[in-house]
């Protein structure tokens, strides 16, 4: 995809040209966005021209050699080690060739990312719900803001001309894809693996062709590009259409073309056993060796010219209808009624896309294929998996998921962060043997409990903490010598006693701020039985000079900027603390 946007780009400068190097082209100065329309302004730079600074020069191919140089490939169910801290898994989300969710674990707790994901059945590994088992936290990352059934296709169609939309009928699996979120998590492998939305797009574009028209599919080098040349062949094939001509325009068109045999493991068995039999794991390859089926690096390209005809079933590149050869093909059709524009991504403003075509005979219909979990299956995975926390988008938790039974729920947004609360009090740490030899345990009192000083190195590896005799000390004389006169500070601050303190030492002129309650997380959060607020107070000691005691639960800070003062505050605190 970036090879490919790096030579749409050459060749856009190639006809345009450049600015100047090290200056903005001159569409950014402010002077002209001024003057542009409110719709084209606000998608340059944003309102308030608040997005003109995240425009930058586009990277080239030696910039693309570097970066995946340092990309270090998995395949599913394989860890990486993060310096004996982390381990990193990818498992399958259903959603394309390599498309992953991510498992993060550490010492104390894991997290699952879920990214887009599908449920419903498809031409690549399942979305796989047991690899998330075990999670503390699910974070989701892309979910549906409709919630739609799967087994619906919504079609949005634009049509300026006296020819009506095409009818999408379902003669060929018009029922794919369970509607039921329980039997999508675990999908029949017995099904077909073709998406509803698929099947959509190829129908529209046969019963184009069928009428005359010429087909134009906005695309880039997506997986989901495989399975449309793969069903398209099925259904041109069902109609007796197989001499019409299909082509693949792109600069990435013939290393996609052969992309699509070389990666069986990341498919679903029913493809994976066409490959142990010997046949193609996607049926557009038999197109190909027919040369019914073409990819051309460019629209201008020789070859493209002697064997062009219409009608015909074009997918070019790119799917913003900014560059590349989609936007000449869509300048040639525009003014004719029996071809077909087909938009398959997913959130696209379709009449700011559209805006530069107009006046449009062509049909227009939008047809997104689906690439994220609706609300209905996150409340599902949330079900199955039973983890201590989920943190979703604001939107879902507001509208979606109020009906869910789990109630260990945050929302998060754009550019906050968020306080995520502990669920574990204690840590489990192993002792080296020899370190315990050294330990000289005392008797705590009033508790029934031994305690013991202790200097030694704290180590994390592959997950595990332990502690390891100090690396300084050479023997269990050096070990407690430093540490005689150390006195361990343990307990909570009782602010009456720590006044008291205060006024023992001559600080007189103290004011105590009311107990303040500080929210984990956020309002939308809550967790039965876990404790939400943290009791802080706030004690300001106004002369001899200004300073402040925040004290918590299991902290107390101090802001002082005088030295002295600092240190006896720090005593007044001592003092009020039980000690080791």
């Amino acid at each position: 995809m970036m090879e490919e946007l790096v030579n749409m780009h050459a060749e856009f400068i190639q006809v345009h040209g450049r600015s100047r190097d090290g200056q903005l082209p001159s569409w950014l100065n402010v002077s002209t966005l001024d003057t542009l329309p409110a719709i084209l302004r606000d998608s340059i730079v944003g309102r308030s021209l608040a997005g003109r600074s995240n425009w930058h020069l586009l990277y080239n191919k030696a910039d693309i050699r570097d970066c995946m140089a340092m990309v270090h490939r998995l395949h599913y169910g394989e860890e990486a080690n993060i310096d004996g801290c982390l381990k990193i898994k990818p498992s399958s989300s259903g959603l394309g060739i390599g498309a992953s969710n991510w498992t993060i674990s550490g010492a104390r707790r894991s997290v699952a990312y879920i990214a887009g994901s599908l449920v419903t059945a498809n031409s690549v590994k399942a979305f796989d719900l047991p690899a998330l088992e075990g999670s503390q936290i699910l974070l989701f990352g892309d979910i549906e803001l409709a919630d739609e059934s799967s087994t619906s296709v919504e079609e949005k169609v634009t049509s300026v001309s006296p020819v009506g939309p095409p009818t999408l009928s379902s003669e060929r699996g018009g029922n794919r894809g369970s509607g039921e979120v329980s039997g999508a998590l675990r999908p029949d492998t017995t099904a077909s693996d073709v998406r509803p939305q698929v099947a959509a797009v190829c129908k529209a574009a046969v019963e184009t062709v069928r009428r005359g028209g010429s087909v134009l599919i906005p695309s880039s080098p997506f997986p989901i590009l495989l399975e449309l040349l793969d069903e398209m062949a099925v259904q041109l094939a069902s109609v007796n259409l197989t001499d019409i001509p299909m082509k693949y325009i792109s600069p990435a068109a013939e290393e996609m073309l052969a992309y699509g045999n070389t990666v069986p493991e990341w498919l679903c068995p029913s493809r994976q056993e066409k490959l142990y039999a010997g046949e193609p794991l996607f049926g557009y390859v038999d197109l190909v060796r027919e040369e019914h089926l073409c990819g051309f690096k460019a629209l201008h390209s020789a070859d493209l010219q002697m064997v062009w005809q219409e009608p015909c079933i074009i997918f070019a590149s790119h799917w913003s209808l900014r560059m590349g050869p989609a936007v000449h093909l869509l300048h040639r059709w525009r003014h004719n009624p029996l071809c077909l524009l087909i938009l398959i991504e997913q959130s696209l403003d379709v009449e700011l896309i559209l805006a530069p075509f107009k006046p449009l005979a062509i049909q227009v219909l939008e047809l997104p294929v689906q690439s994220r979990l609706s609300p209905k299956e996150v409340i599902s995975v949330i079900q199955k998996v039973q983890p201590q926390l989920t943190l979703v988008p604001e939107f879902l938790l507001h509208k979606k998921l109020e009906a869910t039974e789990s109630n260990h729920l945050l929302s998060y947004r754009k550019g906050c962060t968020v306080r995520v609360p502990h669920f574990e009090n204690q840590l489990e740490v192993q002792m080296s043997a020899e370190l315990a030899l050294q330990v000289q345990p005392k008797p705590v009192k009033p508790s029934k409990v031994a305690a013991a000083l202790l200097h030694a190195d704290l180590w994390s590896r592959d997950g595990i903490w332990s502690l390891q005799p100090a690396s300084m000390a050479k023997s269990s004389g050096d070990l407690l010598p430093g540490l005689q006169s150390f006195q361990y500070r343990w307990g909570q601050v009782n602010v009456t006693a720590l006044l008291t303190a205060l006024k023992d030492r001559g600080l007189f002129d103290i004011h105590v701020q009311e107990t303040a309650s500080e929210e984990v997380g956020n309002e939308h959060f809550t967790t039965g039985d876990l404790k939400l607020e943290v009791e802080t107070a706030v004690v300001e000691i106004r002369s001899p000079s200004q300073a402040w005691i925040e004290i918590r639960p299991n902290s107390s800070h101090i802001k002082a900027d005088d030295p002295s003062l600092r240190h006896l505050i720090a005593a007044a605190v001592h003092s009020v603390l039980n000690s080791l």
